[in-house]
């Protein structure tokens, strides 16, 4: 039993430690508001995916070849 307390209260103090970094805290947190945004509003995006939409007419768009983009987006944020 008393290892077991001293395992949680190592626990403890890291976590203290680690919350003493502003850094690290203010990640900690802003990701749970993240996660916590992107749950609540799961059935909002699922209704926007699922309606009808009207289709725009935009000759600028009618010249461009479509084209996936993602890769390159992706790739743009990672190296930096």
């Amino acid at each position: 039993m008393k290892t077991i307390q001293t395992h949680c209260n190592q626990i403890w103090q890291a976590w203290k430690e680690a919350f003493a970094d502003r850094r690290f805290a203010l990640k900690f947190f802003g990701s749970r508001i993240v996660f916590l945004y992107s749950a609540l509003t799961q059935n909002l995006g699922n209704y926007v995916e699922a309606r009808q939409g009207i289709r725009l007419h935009d000759p600028l768009l009618y010249w461009l070849p479509s084209h996936d983009y993602s890769v390159f987006v992706l790739l743009s944020y990672t190296v930096r």
